[in-house]
C-alpha cells in the first residue's frame, strides 16, 4: 500500500474569514457611534419617614404653594398652624435642598424665611388641600339615551353580519 500524506491546507478556512470580516465591521460601526455613558438616575423612592424636601418634590411645582406641618404640632390638620412653601432650591442629588416658606402660626402669617429642620427625617406631614377642578362639569347621560345607543349598536352589528 502506498502511504499518502494528509492534504496541506493553504490559507484560512472560509468561516474564519467571515468571522474576521464581521468583527472588523462591528469595530468600524462602534467607531462611528458616540461613546455610551451610563448615568445613574436620581432616586425616586421615598423613605418611610421622609424629610420635607422629599415630600415636596412629589407635589406639582415641587410643592410650591403646598402646606406642610410638623408632626409635633398637635392637631395641625385642623388648626391654623402650618408652613406654606414659597420657593425651593434642589441640590444636584435630588434628595435634598433648601426650602423657603411662610409660617402661619395659629392663623397669623409670618414673613418668608428658610424653613428650619427641613431635612430632618420623619418630622413632616403634608396637609391635603381640596383640589380645584377646571373644565366643564360632566353629567351622566339619561338612562334612555344609553339604551338607545346600545340598541343602535346592536342594529348596526346585525346589519353588518347579515348583509
Amino acid at each position: 500500500p502506498i502511504a499518502t500524506a494528509p492534504l496541506a491546507r493553504r490559507g484560512t478556512p472560509p468561516q474564519a474569514k467571515m468571522a474576521a470580516k464581521a468583527k472588523a465591521a462591528a469595530a468600524a460601526a462602534r467607531a462611528l457611534l458616540p461613546p455610551v455613558v451610563y448615568v445613574k438616575p436620581p432616586p425616586t423612592f421615598i423613605r418611610k419617614k421622609p424629610n420635607l424636601f422629599e415630600l415636596a418634590k412629589q407635589c406639582n411645582k415641587m410643592g410650591v404653594g403646598q402646606k406642610f406641618a410638623r408632626n409635633g404640632w398637635d392637631g395641625a390638620q385642623d388648626s391654623n398652624t402650618f408652613w406654606t412653601i414659597t420657593r425651593i432650591k434642589p441640590r444636584a442629588t435630588g434628595r435634598s435642598g433648601d426650602v423657603w416658606g411662610e409660617l402661619t402660626w395659629r392663623g397669623t402669617v409670618k414673613e418668608e424665611r428658610k424653613i428650619p429642620a427641613a431635612m430632618k427625617v420623619g418630622r413632616w406631614k403634608m396637609i391635603m388641600q381640596a383640589m380645584k377642578m377646571s373644565g366643564p362639569t360632566l353629567v351622566a347621560p339619561p338612562k334612555y339615551a344609553l339604551e338607545a345607543a346600545a340598541a343602535e349598536t346592536a342594529r348596526k352589528e346585525a346589519q353588518a353580519a347579515g348583509g
